[in-house]
């Protein structure tokens, strides 16, 4: 990009302003011109009776001086009086007229928010430590080094970064700020800088150093007689423009205004299908592909669509045509749920291609940045009614759908996915997106027609190999029986039998053990894939921070390259299942376990972040790790290594969700012993933290109560212990209603009747069997419900626990 053509979108509100030092120059306060932090320097030593020859002009030195030498108030006083600016020149003004993205500052002093006065606009100074809610908007200018109408007592020594005392306090990397600043690198049409050396602001040019597309919209406004040394540095990082504000002012007068309604011109965070006129190479290389990588080829997927027969690539669900009926009969809100691989991106990819091809306008969430809402207000403005809106892993982006229904047409159509694990612990969050219903579409189980279409794609690409010369209906009842109607499974089988790809992917995974910094990013890919984190490449470089990470040799690596997809600044494992296939074929227990703790390590030192706060606690989920560790029982086993590792960590030692997967990693070992010491640690937790709700730790302990008993660990008489269970499962919170893991519990009512049954009077049989009774009635209510999970699960257990009703008493 030229400086003229980024000139050109200064007005779009979608150009980032950054300040420093040289952009006051012109200012004045009381005292006269604003000068440079080495002229202030060299005053305070003076004020402080330092020597000539001492001074060595350096801001933060000579402010620590005078706060020791003069104290706090005088040194606040004279801040006050130096960096308060009163009148701002023309060309600030010029500057302060710019619908900007957003404003970020080195400086203390309040120029930008004197130019913008003198456009009668206001902007709001911030700082890094500041509510996220407060800076997470156009009109703020951040003061990364702190700004003088905030200075204080309280923070001259912390967010004030002027004293080595302040400077000390934290990296401005762990910030929530920062993350903000990194999105808003990656989708601004332009990056300004005025007045800026970044001699001293590496943190600054190691994120700009990391965002390669960056360097081509980013523009260093400096002097015309800048030093061709300055302007080597710079060059580094960007397009030095030697024009100096002056010339930047007057250039920004020169471009025409636009109005809001012309600023976007291409999507930056939602995309829509991408229909073509043109048919597609016939080849079964890309179903492979899909399979092997869940690499999707939006140009096949539409004609296999259109002529499934002739472009054998896709499954089509039947609940694409549910979802069509639905909509044509008024529904708006729609959730589509899965266990990890069961083809729920699949399936929102093939969705909105139908809608489209319908005459729908359908626009699918890529990004959600600070920008995306500013999308969403100007489609709902902008298209008709029949617009619908697809947001994958809702989640992840609650903050912007919440948002969402500000702009929402009532008449526009929400699609949202989400993981079964996650939707279990999250659904009762879509009240806050909608009062209306959202009709549920389960997508883990394949329909009887869903598996003979499966069949017959499989046929058409040769990939059946050793079952070749089974029957269909032997193929089909493979598919219902061994992989338990789960499309994972089944592509899980598929990419297994191929010993081949196993023993290429071992010398893969070698070559990058032989640098530890490199293995360990890959893992943290396998785990943001497995885990849904959504994570860009430059959060797993900052989160690690390692040198290594920061050169071409990652990205490039060819090995890691064999593995992970780096585009732009996205970064993504070839597929959700391939990277299970990695984790249980290829990696060993003993290949990641340290690994894990050394991960886990890295990231609980930026705990303070909101996005690391939400990693972390998934990394301690039970059925989380399950997914990465091996299901080996002993006590050397990895996942239970992991938690011994971390246990006493901040973040965990109180956590009573910690303490609860602790325990229920403990209790899937049938260590009852250790199960136990880990509920009570959960429970006491949770008294210690405000508003806690024990449901899940209930639903957890019922099922300990009843394991622990039938395994003679606790003596406790036997319905006592039954009936204290039984009323914990009992228990239905509001918005649970479509969780069905206290019937999985019930299912050990089967086992622990075998046991004692023979020990019940007449009286206990009576009490045991009106349990089981109530357990029958809220399992039918469960399985009457649209969309109920694993139904028949549930339906088994019903008509076990319906034939021990049935026994007669004298049976016993």
């Amino acid at each position: 990009m030229t400086y003229k053509e980024a000139i050109s979108l200064i007005n779009s509100g979608r150009c980032l302003l950054f300040t420093g030092a040289g952009f006051s120059i012109g200012a004045t306060n009381h005292k006269g011109d604003m000068r440079l932090a080495w002229q202030v320097a060299n005053e305070m030593y003076e004020l402080c009776g330092v020597s000539e020859m001492e001074k060595d002009g350096i801001l933060m030195s000579a402010a620590d001086w005078f706060l020791k030498t003069k104290g706090i108030d005088q040194t606040i006083d004279y801040l006050n009086q130096e960096f308060n600016v009163e009148h701002v020149k023309d060309y600030h003004i010029a500057l302060g007229s710019v619908n900007w993205k957003r404003c970020y500052t080195i400086n203390y002093d309040n120029t930008i928010e004197k130019a913008y006065l003198q456009n009668g606009r206001t902007i709001l100074p911030v700082t890094p430590s500041s509510n996220y809610d407060d800076y997470a908007k156009s009109s703020v200018c951040i003061h990364l080094n702190g700004t003088i109408s905030n200075l204080n007592r309280q923070t001259i020594n912390n967010e004030f970064k002027l004293t080595s005392i302040s400077y000390a306090v934290d990296s401005i990397t762990r910030t929530n700020w920062w993350s903000l600043f990194k999105s808003d690198l990656i989708v601004c049409d332009a990056l300004f800088f005025v007045g800026c050396s970044l001699k001293w602001d590496i943190d600054v040019v190691r994120l700009i150093n990391r965002l390669p597309d960056i360097k081509r919209r980013s523009f260093f406004i400096v002097s015309p007689d800048e030093s061709d040394r300055n302007i080597a540095l710079l060059q580094q990082y960007g397009t030095p423009i030697k024009i100096g504000t002056i010339g930047f002012a007057n250039d920004i007068k020169a471009v025409p205004q636009t109005t809001a309604s012309t600023a976007i011109k291409n999507f930056k965070f939602f995309g829509v299908p991408n229909i073509r006129s043109t048919e597609p190479d016939r080849d079964f290389k890309h179903f492979v592909q899909l399979i092997t990588e869940g690499q999707i080829n939006d140009h096949l997927l539409d004609y296999s669509l259109l002529r499934p027969d002739y472009f054998p690539y896709v499954l089509y669900r039947d609940r694409i045509d549910t979802i069509k009926n639905k909509i044509q009969s008024g529904v708006k809100n729609f959730i589509a749920f899965s266990d990890l691989g069961n083809g729920k991106t699949i399936f929102l990819k093939s969705l909105s291609m139908k809608l489209q091809r319908e005459g729908y306008h359908v626009f699918y969430l890529e990004k959600d940045l600070p920008g995306a809402i500013d999308e969403i207000e100007y489609i709902s403005n902008t298209y008709g009614d029949n617009t619908i809106f697809i947001i994958e892993n809702y989640g992840d982006h609650i903050d912007l759908l919440e948002n969402f229904s500000l702009f929402r047409n009532t008449e526009h159509i929400l699609i949202l996915s989400e993981r079964r694990t996650q939707y279990e612990v999250t659904q009762f969050l879509l009240k806050n997106i909608s009062q209306d219903h959202f009709y549920e579409i389960a997508l883990d189980e394949l329909s009887d027609n869903e598996i003979d279409s499966l069949v017959t794609l499989v046929d058409k690409n040769y990939l059946w190999k050793e079952k070749s010369n089974l029957t269909f209906e032997e193929k089909a009842n493979f598919i219902k029986v061994r992989c338990k109607r789960r499309l994972s499974q089944f592509i899980l089988r598929l990419i297994r039998s191929n010993s081949d790809l196993k023993k290429r992917y071992i010398k893969v995974i070698d070559s990058i053990k032989s640098k530890q910094e490199f293995y360990l990013a890959l893992l943290y890919v396998i785990i943001n894939e497995i885990f849904g984190f959504d994570l860009q490449v430059s959060d797993i470089i900052s989160d690690l921070d390692y040198d290594s990470l920061h050169t071409s040799d990652f990205n490039k690596n060819p090995s890691l390259n064999e593995l992970v997809d780096f585009k732009e600044n996205i970064i993504t494992f070839k597929s959700s299942i391939f990277a299970s296939y990695i984790l249980r074929e290829v990696l060993l227990d003993e290949d990641i376990k340290d690994s894990m703790v050394e991960l886990f390590l890295i990231l609980h030192e930026k705990r303070d972040q909101k996005r690391i706060k939400k990693q972390l606690k998934a990394m301690t989920k039970h059925s989380n790790l399950m997914k990465i560790f091996s299901e080996r029982k002993n006590e050397d086993k990895g996942l239970l290594y992991f938690m011994r590792q971390i246990v006493d960590l901040e973040f965990n030692h109180t956590s009573p969700l910690f303490w609860l997967q602790y325990a229920i990693a403990r209790l899937f070992d049938h260590d009852y012993k250790n199960a136990e010491i880990c509920f009570a640690n959960a429970y006491t937790y949770a008294q210690e933290t405000p508003n806690y709700d024990t449901y899940q730790i209930d639903n957890h302990y019922a099922r300990f109560l009843i394991e622990a008993r039938i395994a003679d660990y606790l003596q406790d008489e036997p319905l006592t212990l039954f009936l204290n269970a039984h009323n914990k499962l009992m228990v239905v919170k509001k918005g649970e209603e479509q969780r069905w893991y206290s019937f999985k519990v019930a299912e050990n009512y089967i086992p622990f009747y075998k046991k004692f049954c023979n020990t019940f009077s007449s009286y206990e049989y009576k009490m045991f069997t009106d349990c089981c009774l109530a357990m029958i009635e809220k399992m039918e209510r469960f399985i009457r419900q649209d969309n109920a999970p694993e139904k028949d699960r549930v339906c088994r257990t019903i008509k076990e626990l319906s034939y021990i009703v049935a026994l007669p008493t004298q049976h016993l």
